[in-house]
C-alpha cells in the first residue's frame, strides 16, 4: 500500500460540482461587478460561519495576514509578537510591512504560543500578538486577548491551520481584531489551484481598509503604502471553495475520525509520543504530529514501506531571511525540540481507517526492530 501525505480524494468526488459552478458562474456574470457580487455572497456566508461581522475573499493567507497588519496601521519601526514555532508565513507577513517580527516559544503540549510568555516581550513598539493556532490547537485566547487589552495592542489570529477548531462553543477566528485563514493543498478547505484564502476583521473600518488595499490599482497613492499588489480569490478558486464548503463539517468529521484512529493506534508504542488534542477544545487538523528521538530512521523506514511523511517547519528565529540577528536556538528550547524530533504523519479528508491502520503497523514495526 502507498500513503501519501495528500489526497486529491474529495476533490474528484465533488469535481462534477466544481465545474458546474463554476460554469454557472461564468455563465450569470456580465462584468466584474458580477464577480464582485459572486465572492461577496461567499465572503457574508463565511462570516457567518466563523462569527465575524465582514471577510474578504483573496489571494492566500499570507495575503490576509498582511492586508490585517497593513488595515491595523502596522508598518515600520513597529514590533508584532510572533510565536517561533509557525509557518515562515506569518513571520514574512510581518516583515512584507516593514514591521519587526519578536519571537517567543511555545509550549508542550500543544506547540501554541507561551501566553506567560508575551507580556516580557512587550516593548514601547510593540504594536499587535500574532497568535497561530498551530496545528489546529486553540491558544490561550483569554490570557493572550487580557495581555492586549492591557498593553492597548491589537490581536490578530493566524487560523490557516484552524478552519473549523473551537475553543468552547466558539470558533477560531473569532477571537481577534482580524483573523486569517488558507484555502492551499493541505486544508480541509481547499481550492483547485491550492491558492485563495480569507480575511475576517470585527470592524467596518478595517474592512473597509483592506478593500482600499484590494482595489489600490485605482488609487496611485496607495501604491506605495501596500508595498504589493493585493489579489482578490481567482474565480476558479473561489468557485471551488464555494462547492466544498457545503461539505465542510462532513470534511471534518472525517478528519477528526482520522485523528482518533491515530490516537488510538499509537498509544503505548514504545519511543512515539502523539500530538494529543486538549480536553474542552475542538481541534480539526490539517496534518498528524508525533514525535521520537529516532525520527530520521523512522522517517527512511516509513519510505521504505510505501508512507509518505512531512519534516517539520524549521522555528523562524533560524530562518536564512534573518528576522532576527544573533537569535539563540537556546532561548526556543520547545520549539527546538519539535524541529528535532518533529515528524508529520499522512493526514487528509476521508483517508481510509484502513490506511491510517497501515502507517501506524509501520510505526509499531519499527519500534519493535529498533529496541
Amino acid at each position: 500500500m502507498k500513503v501519501r501525505i495528500e489526497s486529491t480524494r474529495v476533490d474528484k468526488i465533488l469535481l462534477k460540482r466544481y465545474l458546474k459552478e463554476l460554469e454557472a458562474a461564468i455563465l450569470r456574470s456580465e462584468g466584474l461587478n458580477d464577480l464582485d457580487q459572486y465572492r461577496k455572497v461567499f465572503e457574508k456566508k463565511f462570516a457567518a460561519y466563523i462569527g465575524m461581522p465582514h471577510a474578504r475573499a483573496v489571494n492566500s493567507g499570507t495575503d490576509a495576514l498582511q492586508l490585517a497588519l497593513s488595515a491595523l496601521g502596522i508598518g515600520k519601526g513597529d514590533e508584532v509578537i510572533v510565536p517561533d514555532l509557525t509557518y515562515i508565513s506569518t513571520a514574512l507577513a510581518v516583515q512584507f510591512t516593514g514591521a519587526q517580527p519578536v519571537f517567543v516559544d511555545v509550549l508542550e503540549p500543544d506547540f501554541t504560543i507561551d501566553a506567560s510568555a508575551i507580556s516580557r516581550a512587550i516593548t514601547n513598539k510593540t504594536k499587535a500578538i500574532m497568535a497561530v493556532h498551530m496545528f489546529g490547537n486553540p491558544c490561550a485566547m483569554k490570557t493572550i486577548a487580557a495581555a492586549a487589552k492591557k498593553h492597548g495592542l491589537f490581536l490578530i489570529e493566524d487560523c490557516c491551520q484552524a478552519l473549523g477548531s473551537r475553543l468552547g462553543k466558539s470558533l477560531l477566528g473569532s477571537f481577534s481584531d482580524a483573523a486569517a485563514f488558507s484555502f492551499s493543498y493541505y486544508k480541509p478547505l481547499s481550492s483547485l489551484s491550492g491558492n485563495g484564502g480569507m480575511l475576517v476583521c470585527r470592524n467596518s473600518e478595517i474592512a473597509d481598509k483592506v478593500d482600499a488595499l484590494l482595489n489600490f490599482w485605482k488609487l496611485d497613492p496607495l501604491i506605495a503604502a501596500a508595498g504589493k499588489k493585493f489579489h482578490k480569490i481567482s474565480l476558479p478558486d473561489l468557485a471551488t471553495v464555494k462547492v466544498k464548503f457545503d461539505f465542510l463539517e462532513g470534511i471534518i468529521s472525517s478528519r477528526d475520525k482520522i485523528c482518533a484512529c491515530y490516537e488510538d493506534g499509537l498509544r503505548g508504542i514504545s519511543g512515539i509520543i502523539a500530538l494529543q488534542r486538549n480536553k474542552g477544545v475542538s481541534t480539526v487538523r490539517e496534518n498528524f504530529l508525533i514525535l521520537s528521538s529516532r525520527r530520521d530512521l523512522l522517517r527512511a523506514y516509513l519510505h521504505k514501506c510505501g508512507v509518505d511523511t512531512d519534516m517539520p517547519y524549521e522555528p523562524v528565529h533560524r530562518a536564512a531571511c534573518c528576522f532576527v540577528k544573533g537569535a539563540k536556538d537556546a532561548s526556543f528550547p520547545v520549539a527546538m525540540r519539535y524541529f528535532r524530533d518533529g515528524l508529520h504523519l499522512p493526514l487528509f479528508s476521508f483517508m481510509r481507517e484502513d490506511e491510517v491502520n497501515f502507517v501506524v503497523e509501520a510505526i509499531r514495526s519499527f519500534s519493535r526492530g529498533t529496541r
